[in-house]
């Protein structure tokens, strides 16, 4: 029987570095990735925020200061929940919206350039195995997860789950932070 191992760990380090690659073009863009992931799945219908955290599978905290901050370029809105008036639901607003639209050709450009070195047949088998690699990942480490259900960017048809579990992409720090990642401008901006 041959070790596979190596190769294993091979492909856990190409998958960071490709994670890596993406997350550092994807800078450009107004907001990061992982706030990008959060408003996407607030575009599905107003939720509470502990539901985000579920959904985006990170801590309340996290989920707090993500919302903090999308709320702050008024891409989404907080309100009272119709069912529970002590609790607030976070939907997405008009410039939410806006932003998903334009940004969206932008996020497949910069996939583009980094998957065009495949060929269509090799991108669709790459698409296959690593949905396949999470599906299986996700069942054992959240037994009960359902497979098709739609976690992430929320603006892709083919994207049915964020990277699993991303802790370390949600910084507690809000958008506008000075640091390598940080955004000069701002999304929710008028622009005439």
């Amino acid at each position: 029987m041959k070790d596979t191992a190596p190769l294993s760990a091979e492909l856990g380090e190409l998958t960071v570095r490709v994670s890596h690659i993406l997350r550092r073009r994807s800078r450009q863009l107004p907001l990061a990735p992982h706030q990008h992931r959060a408003l996407g799945v607030i575009s599905h219908g107003p939720l509470r925020p502990g539901q985000l955290a579920d959904a985006l599978r990170i801590t309340p905290r996290a989920a707090t200061a993500v919302v903090d901050a999308l709320v702050a370029e008024n891409l989404v809105a907080t309100g009272p929940d119709p069912q529970d008036r002590r609790a607030k639901v976070v939907s997405i607003t008009a410039a939410g919206r806006k932003y998903l639209a334009a940004t969206r050709a932008k996020r497949a450009e910069i996939s583009q350039e980094l998957f065009g070195a495949l060929s269509p047949r090799e991108q669709q088998e790459l698409a296959r195995l690593l949905r396949h690699i999470i599906a299986d990942a996700e069942a054992t480490d959240h037994p009960g997860h359902h497979p098709g259900h739609r976690h992430g960017c929320g603006d892709h048809p083919d994207h049915r789950h964020g990277r699993g579990d991303h802790h370390d992409d949600y910084p507690d720090h809000r958008l506008g932070h000075g640091g390598p990642g940080a955004r000069a401008s701002k999304p929710g901006a008028s622009r005439s």
